[in-house]
């Protein structure tokens, strides 16, 4: 799986999970899932929600090494990912 994080701040991410990407996230972008509504992205605590068994098949099948993988493999090198206070995020 990885303690690689799928989110641009590229910190250990293992408080939140996005149920429909496999992914776990930090707070600061979980917050930012949180906003685009259930019907885009479903966040789901680790340690507050009950998780199903799907949820840990999930994980334990994409995860966030692959994730990244997928989700990074078309952007330029020179592409320059948000951090930690930026406006964007």
């Amino acid at each position: 799986m990885g303690d690689a994080c799928v989110c641009p701040l590229k910190i250990f991410c293992g408080r939140t999970f996005l149920f429909v990407s496999g992914v776990f996230v930090c707070l600061e972008c979980s917050g930012v899932h949180r906003k685009m509504g259930v019907h885009i992205s479903k966040v789901k605590s680790a340690t507050l929600d009950r998780w199903t068994w799907q949820w840990i098949e999930t994980v334990r099948s994409i995860g966030n090494d692959t994730a990244n993988a997928y989700y990074e493999y078309r952007l330029p090198k020179d592409y320059r990912k948000a951090t930690r206070g930026d406006d964007n995020m």
